[in-house]
């Protein structure tokens, strides 16, 4: 990303600070009628030279490896479901705040406010499950997609292996492996293998 910078500052101070700006054309200007700024400033007019990836630390990405690529797309999948849901919640929320707003009754000069409005029972009805149903999808949504999206899991198979690594399943598999075989098991285990191996 490279951008078009002209602005004012101090001399010597530009170099300090970003020594890696290569300054394409430096010209010196007396302001000495400005109230507002001293004299004696440089002009800095910088074309092509102000690199804000080298600026944040970011890398070349032609020197990025292809697995640190792949795990940037994933993450970036993750982060795109989660804000996706999070739009589709706050829309879902304005839609049903609209709708309780419309089924208001204010009632006008000389007019009760005890006498209940006309309204219909299918059409509230209707309404009333639509929004419960779009706001408890899309706030699920979002909750999981949070969730998955800060423990790093992209897939059902990523889902039940670190749930199984949480709950201590992995460590007691491998300690049942480390266990010896029983007789029993065994011959019942060579006699299968052997009459599959026959076959």
């Amino acid at each position: 990303m490279r951008i078009l910078l002209i602005f004012f500052v101090p001399s010597g101070i530009l170099d300090q600070l970003f020594p890696r700006i290569s300054i394409l054309s430096t010209l010196r200007v007396n302001l000495t009628n400005s109230p507002l700024l001293t004299p004696n400033l440089t002009l800095y007019s910088m074309v092509n030279g102000f690199d804000f990836s080298k600026m944040f630390g970011r890398k070349d990405p032609e020197l990025v490896s292809k697995e640190v690529k792949q795990y940037n797309e994933r993450r970036f999948k993750q982060m795109a479901l989660f804000y996706g849901f999070t739009v589709a919640t706050f829309i879902c929320s304005k839609i049903a705040y609209r709708g309780v707003i419309k089924r208001r009754y204010v009632p006008n000069y000389y007019q009760h406010n005890h006498v209940a409005p006309p309204f219909s029972f299918y059409r509230d009805a209707l309404s009333a499950v639509f929004h419960s149903t779009s706001l408890a999808i899309t706030s699920l949504g979002m909750a999981s997609t949070g969730v998955l999206w800060y423990y790093d899991i992209s897939s059902v198979a990523e889902f039940s292996f670190k749930l199984k690594q949480a709950l201590g399943g992995h460590d007691k598999e491998q300690e049942l492996k480390k266990l010896p075989e029983d007789e029993t098991v065994q011959e019942i285990q060579n006699s299968i293998n052997s009459y599959l191996g026959d076959r």
